[in-house]
């Protein structure tokens, strides 16, 4: 069996201040990236965005055990195999946020395939492969692009978050048990990207939720 690598890429903070017209409101949106490929041989990380009036730092967890924006390569993936991904959001700015999260599965067709033989759905089985916190993230809108053959989740962060928190959305991505040697060959090449968005907390909801349908474009 060929031997499965995870890279871990890190792209840099992208930060717009959103300002509104004459008598209208004006707010804040920040956003940051993550993505994980598969059999991918090299890395690249990327910095923190300098605007600390109000922006959000994607880390994730390194070789160390520390947090970093550089990436890690995880080797001989196979079936059960449970990798420690931990993306952490920061509030690096002055303001309180609401916050969420887009986790994307490329390959959606192949997976689909993978799921079926295990009488699984796409639409549940993919989010299981997360552990994400459900006390404080709530899944909400899943999307799929056809044309790009993906499938994304939206998780949104309950409480608002304050200046100089911590948002963990998880801990580690596991492969299911169930799988075959040769259904992770299937999978061999997807990625999984992760995106963290956050909107001002004064004045545009009173949930995350609310917030983003209301003044998120």
């Amino acid at each position: 069996m060929r031997a499965k690598k995870l890279i871990v890429l890190l792209a840099c903070a992208l930060c717009a201040l959103a300002l509104a017209g004459a008598g209208s409101l004006a707010y804040f949106t920040a956003s940051d990236k993550i993505s994980h490929g598969f059999l991918v041989a090299t890395s690249e990380g990327g910095e923190v965005d300098p605007d600390a009036v109000f922006s959000i730092a994607l880390t994730q967890i390194d070789d160390a055990g520390g947090q970093s924006q550089q990436g890690i390569t995880y080797q001989d993936m196979k079936p059960g195999s449970k990798m420690p991904l931990d993306p952490k959001v920061k509030n690096t700015g002055e303001h309180s946020a609401w916050l969420r999260v887009t986790a994307t599965f490329t390959q959606t067709q192949a997976w689909e395939r993978v799921l079926a033989t295990h009488n699984m759905d796409a639409k549940t089985a993919l989010p299981a492969l997360l552990d994400v916190n459900a006390r404080t993230w709530e899944l909400g809108e899943v999307n799929t692009d056809a044309a790009a053959d993906t499938m994304t989740f939206t998780y949104y962060y309950a409480p608002e978050l304050k200046p100089g928190e911590v948002a963990r959305l998880m801990e580690n991505l596991t492969l299911d048990g169930a799988f075959t040697s040769d259904e992770v060959d299937m999978l061999s090449g997807f990625q999984l990207k992760f995106r963290a968005e956050a909107i001002q907390r004064e004045n545009t909801g009173a949930s995350a939720r609310e917030a983003f349908a209301n003044y998120w474009n």
